[in-house]
C-alpha cells in the first residue's frame, strides 16, 4: 500500500471533517505547495487510513501567498507549524488510491493479450483504414474487432491519452464528481502501434442523437460537475460525441451520467468552455439547451477563474437555441418529423424563380475511355435546369444515407461536396472566372444559387457553411 510524502499537504475538500482534520488541512496550506496535493476520498480508509488521489489544489490569492513568505522569515512560525505538522501526521495516515489500477481494472490480462493477438493477425493497416472482416474504422483513430464486442480500440495521437484517462479519475475521486465515469482502459503495444483497449459502454454514438439527449430532464447536478471538471483538468474537446449521456431513458429519476469517452486534449479550460474556431472546437456552452444550464457552466467558469466574454457567450448560444426551435416548426411544417428522410421535390422549377433555366454552361470532367482505358477529357454543355435537377437529386441522395441512429435534425443534415463526381464539374459554372474575386462573384454560382433558391422557396431549412469540402446544408 502506497504512503504519502510529509510534505505533501492535504485537503478534505467538502467533506466533513473534525476540528483535528481542520486543523491538519491548515497547517499543511501554510507551507509552500508542490503541483499535487492530496485529496481525501469518503468511503477509502483501509486498515485506519484514509485514501487520498494526487490531484492539483486551489492555489492561495497573492495577498495570503505574500503574508506567508513574510512569515518565513521570522524563523519561529514556521518552526511551530513545523512541528504541528509532525503530530498530526503521526494521528492521521494516509493511503495513496491507484488510480491507474481502477482504470485498467475492467480489462483482464488474459483478454487484452487476446485483444492484442487479434490485432496483430490483421496487419494493422492505419494509413488506408480500411475495413475488413475483423476491423471496422469509427473513425481515423477508432476501431473495432468482430471477435471482441464489448471493446473499443484507440489509436492515441500521443502518450498522454491513457496519463489523462488516470487523471481524470483522480479529479473525479477527489471533488466528488459522480456524475462523470471514466470508462476502464488498458495500453497495449502490436508491433509499432500504441493501442488502447477501451471497455465498450451502452451509449447512443451519433452526435446529433446526444446532441438530443442533452435536452432530457434531470441534467443540473450533472452539467455542474462537467463545468467543475472542465476548469480543474482543461479539458478541451467538449462536444456531445466526447461526453454522452449514459441514462438515457426519459423517466430516468436523479442525476444522469456521463461517460467521459475522448480526454485526449487537456490543454485551455477556456476552450473547454467557450470552444474555438481553429481548430474546431465546441466548447460547454454550446452542447447546452437551456439559459438555467449556461448559467451553471457559466458559474463553474467563474468560480475557476475561466475569463470568457460571459454575457456575449450566453447571448449568442441563446440565439442558436432559438434557431434550433425554428429548425422544429419548419421539420413539423414540412413533414420530417413523421418522415425524416422525406424528399426534396419541386413540382415546378420555375417556381424557384432562378431567372433563365434555360442559361447554359459548359463543363469539363475526365472520364475513362471504354475503348482504350485511357482518362479522356470531356466537355460538355449544361443548362441551369439539369444542374437543378441534378443538385436535387443529389440532396436526396445524401438524405438517404445518413446515420440510421442519428436524429432528425442529423438525418437532414448533409454535405453536397465538391471535391470529385459531377459535383466538381459542377462548381465553376456561373463564376465570371476559375476563382471567384469577390463575395458578389459567389452568389452568382450556379450551385450556390440553386441551393439558396431551395433555402429561400422552403424546400430546405438553410445552407449552413461553404468551404473546400462543398455545401454543408440541413434539409
Amino acid at each position: 500500500m502506497a504512503t504519502l510524502g510529509f510534505f505533501t499537504p492535504i485537503t478534505f475538500n467538502n467533506l466533513p471533517k473534525s476540528f483535528l482534520q481542520s486543523l491538519l488541512e491548515n497547517v499543511d496550506s501554510y507551507f509552500p505547495q508542490p503541483e499535487k496535493t492530496a485529496h481525501v476520498v469518503q468511503g477509502e480508509a483501509v486498515g485506519g487510513r484514509e485514501g487520498v488521489v494526487l490531484s492539483k489544489g486551489t492555489s492561495s490569492s497573492c495577498l495570503v501567498t505574500a503574508l506567508k513568505v513574510a512569515s518565513y522569515f521570522t524563523i519561529v512560525i514556521p518552526l511551530i507549524l513545523l512541528a504541528a505538522k509532525a503530530i498530526l501526521r503521526q494521528v492521521h495516515h494516509f493511503h495513496l488510491i491507484d488510480t491507474a489500477q481502477r482504470v485498467r481494472a475492467g480489462i483482464s490480462d488474459q483478454e487484452l493479450e487476446n485483444a492484442a493477438a487479434a490485432i496483430g493477425q490483421q496487419n494493422l493497416d492505419i494509413r488506408s483504414r480500411e475495413d475488413t472482416g475483423q476491423i471496422h474504422w469509427i473513425n481515423r483513430n477508432v476501431f473495432t474487432l468482430t471477435a471482441f464486442p464489448n471493446l473499443i480500440f484507440k489509436i492515441p495521437q500521443d502518450h498522454s491519452r491513457f496519463k489523462n484517462m488516470v487523471e481524470a479519475q483522480n479529479v473525479c475521486l477527489a471533488h466528488q464528481l459522480d456524475c462523470l465515469i471514466v470508462p476502464h482502459a488498458r495500453p497495449v503495444r502490436v508491433g509499432p502501434h500504441l493501442i488502447i483497449v477501451e471497455r465498450r459502454l451502452d451509449i447512443q454514438s451519433d452526435e446529433s442523437a446526444q446532441e438530443d439527449l442533452y435536452r432530457l430532464p434531470g441534467l443540473d447536478e450533472t452539467i455542474r460537475q462537467l463545468a467543475i471538471f472542465t476548469a480543474l483538468t482543461g479539458f478541451s474537446d467538449v462536444t456531445w460525441r466526447n461526453i454522452p449521456l449514459i441514462d438515457t431513458a426519459n423517466d430516468f429519476e436523479g442525476n444522469r451520467k456521463i461517460a467521459l469517452i475522448d480526454l485526449e486534449e487537456m490543454r485551455s479550460a477556456r476552450t473547454g468552455f467557450f470552444g474555438a474556431a481553429w481548430p474546431f472546437r465546441r466548447g460547454l456552452v454550446d452542447c447546452l439547451h437551456s439559459a438555467e444550464h449556461i448559467d451553471i457552466a457559466l458559474a463553474e467558469a467563474r468560480n475557476h477563474n475561466v475569463r470568457g466574454h460571459y454575457a456575449e457567450i450566453k447571448a449568442r448560444r441563446l440565439q442558436e437555441i432559438e434557431e434550433d426551435g425554428r429548425l422544429q416548426q419548419f421539420h413539423e411544417r414540412t413533414g420530417c418529423l413523421n418522415d425524416p428522410r422525406k424528399l426534396i421535390e419541386v413540382a415546378d422549377l420555375a417556381s424557384l424563380e432562378l431567372l433563365n433555366l434555360e442559361e447554359e454552361g459548359e463543363i469539363v470532367f475526365y472520364n475513362e475511355s471504354d475503348d482504350t482505358d485511357e482518362i479522356v477529357k470531356i466537355q460538355k454543355k449544361v443548362t441551369l435546369r439539369e444542374v437543378t435537377l441534378d443538385v436535387i437529386r443529389l440532396i436526396n441522395e445524401a438524405l438517404a444515407k445518413t446515420p440510421e441512429d442519428a436524429s432528425v435534425k442529423g438525418k437532414r443534415y448533409i454535405l453536397l461536396g465538391v471535391n470529385q463526381g459531377i459535383m466538381h464539374a459542377y462548381q465553376n459554372l456561373g463564376y465570371l472566372s476559375h476563382v471567384p474575386y469577390d463575395s458578389e462573384d459567389d452568389q452568382r454560382q450556379w450551385l450556390r444559387r440553386i441551393i439558396n433558391a431551395l433555402v429561400e422557396k422552403g424546400h430546405l431549412f438553410k445552407l449552413d457553411m461553404v468551404n473546400g469540402h462543398g455545401f454543408f446544408i440541413q434539409a
